[in-house]
């Protein structure tokens, strides 16, 4: 995790229901993780999902979807790989149309 998504987190932590007793309604709000790693090593990218999982429980709000990447350092690796960037265009399109579907 970078040191600025852990800044990010540490700074939500006055909205966690860790510290309110009151329902925040988030009913709208869905979270969404992405992963991206120069290393190979898949679980690693799993463990960021699970964390940041973790973290928007605290939010109440739900993981609807994650996308994880690996063996990506360059924009040179994209060039290399297609398959990478038709995976993660699928991702987006499927996203879109989950987020969109409830709305009318």
């Amino acid at each position: 995790m970078t040191g600025q998504m852990k800044v990010f987190i540490d700074r939500c932590t006055p909205y966690c229901n860790a510290r309110h007793t009151d329902n925040i309604s988030r009913a709208m709000i869905k979270g969404v993780a992405v992963a991206v790693r120069a290393g190979r090593n898949r679980e690693e990218n799993e463990n960021l999902v699970h964390t940041f999982e973790h973290f928007l429980g605290h939010l109440n709000i739900p993981l609807i979807s994650n996308f994880t990447v690996e063996g990506v350092d360059t924009a040179e690796d994209l060039k290399n790989k297609p398959e990478i960037l038709k995976s993660a265009y699928d991702f987006g399109k499927n996203l879109f149309i989950l987020l969109t579907k409830d709305i009318k």
